[in-house]
């Protein structure tokens, strides 16, 4: 697995339990449920941070690229964007947190120039990922109106909802991945097959593009 993007995942991991202290204390209700909904995807960009070390790494130990190094440095600027955030919302400052964090994700999908196949690495910019940018901008509007103080309860319903629904989904995705791989040894690989290639795919997160980001 590897010591170092199992490392940065854990960086994540005291940002989460300020955040799941806040949801189970006496706060208001808007602070508590966005406290939940944080804490809940911080989970998830835990994971994929690590994902997305592994692949740097790998990718770089077969040969690293102009293009390679750049990709490094933006995600490792929203990585740590994304940790500034995730603590600045542990320690209290759940707007200013949120927008720190959604501003790191969109600019990792508008400055990110490629994506992880396997472990081959292809040109990919933000016209590939209008989609996420679109969420992304969803998402720091209703940040902008945390912060304006502008509908507190029904920021905090909808993100902490949107959160949930994700999250299911993702765990049926990757239910359904560990039933396909179950399945594989059943029916021999064609001769051109690679079987560490096909068990690498069938590890990937679902998402298309690196830090769903």
């Amino acid at each position: 697995m590897g010591f170092v993007p199992v490392g940065v995942a854990l960086c994540f991991l005291p940002a989460g339990l300020g955040l799941w202290s806040q949801g189970l204390q006496p706060l208001p209700l808007p602070s508590r449920l966005l406290a939940l909904a944080l804490g809940l995807m911080l989970l998830e960009q835990a994971h994929m941070a690590r994902v997305d070390v592994k692949q740097v790494l790998t990718a770089r130990r077969l040969g690293s690229t102009p293009r390679l190094e750049r990709f490094t440095a933006v995600l490792a600027a929203t990585i740590l964007g994304e940790l500034g955030g995730f603590y600045l919302a542990a320690a209290g400052w759940l707007g200013l947190g949120m927008m720190t964090i959604l501003v790191s994700l969109l600019g990792f999908n508008l400055f990110a120039n490629g994506r992880f196949e396997g472990q081959a690495f292809h040109p990919s910019g933000p016209r590939h990922r209008l989609d996420v940018i679109a969420i992304d901008l969803v998402a720091l509007g209703l940040a902008l109106l945390w912060l304006l103080d502008w509908g507190r309860m029904a920021v905090a319903s909808l993100l902490l909802g949107v959160t949930l629904a994700y999250g299911v989904a993702k765990l049926y995705a990757y239910a359904t991945a560990r039933v396909s791989l179950s399945e594989l040894p059943r029916t021999p690989l064609p001769p051109t097959a690679s079987a560490v290639h096909i068990a690498h795919a069938a590890q990937q997160h679902p998402q298309p593009a690196q830090q769903n980001r």
